[in-house]
């Protein structure tokens, strides 16, 4: 599977720069995507044109995750996920 991302040349954006909108504006602002490895993907997101936002953050249940931003501005989660939940089944 995979994930398109368009940029529309019409009509013309009213605004700032897409890379100075915040995630609380209206619209499409955080897509967050699940990875085996985040720094991979980092690195892999960085090389294909995206621009990281900061460092990898680890969570105490072991995960990770970081923001960065695609060439549009949109800002993009990659992070990595450990099952620790019990399932509802299991309450």
């Amino acid at each position: 599977s995979y994930i398109e991302l368009w940029q529309y040349h019409a009509p013309a954006r009213v605004g700032d720069d897409p890379t100075e909108r915040g995630a609380h504006e209206l619209g499409l602002r955080h897509l967050a995507i699940e990875v085996d490895d985040v720094h991979a993907a980092l690195d892999r997101f960085v090389e294909l044109g995206g621009t990281r936002m900061g460092d990898p953050l680890r969570f105490d249940h072991g995960g990770e995750a970081v923001y960065c931003r695609d060439p549009f501005g949109t800002i993009i989660e990659l992070m990595s996920v450990v099952e620790t939940r019990e399932s509802l089944d299991d309450l």
